[in-house]
């Protein structure tokens, strides 16, 4: 998967009852939402059960942080988001990730 298209994801995005992540948009540096890259990119991704695991841990996160910060928490149902729950900037973490080899 892209960084965009992993930023992008939603908790209605994956169905963790089939196991299946279903990638269907993207975001960019701008913190736009679109379409991803090209139309073959819109796929479904079988969910391995150590990614479940990650998946679930990241869900209750979000939740837990959704709680904490009540109406300050910006709600975009992301599943990979900054602690307030708005967007991370793709540029960002691609430049943390290779920072960090």
């Amino acid at each position: 998967m892209r960084t965009g298209e992993i930023l992008a994801l939603t908790l209605d995005d994956i169905d963790l009852k089939n196991k299946i992540l279903y990638v269907n948009k993207s975001v960019n540096r701008y913190l736009e939402v679109g379409p991803p890259k090209s139309p073959s990119s819109v796929r479904k991704i079988y969910i391995h059960s150590f990614l479940e695991k990650t998946i679930v841990n990241r869900i209750e996160k979000v939740e837990r942080n959704k709680q904490l910060l009540g109406k300050a928490y910006n709600d975009n149902n992301l599943l990979i988001c900054k602690e307030d729950g708005s967007y991370i900037n793709p540029e960002r973490l691609s430049k943390y990730f290779n920072e960090k080899k």
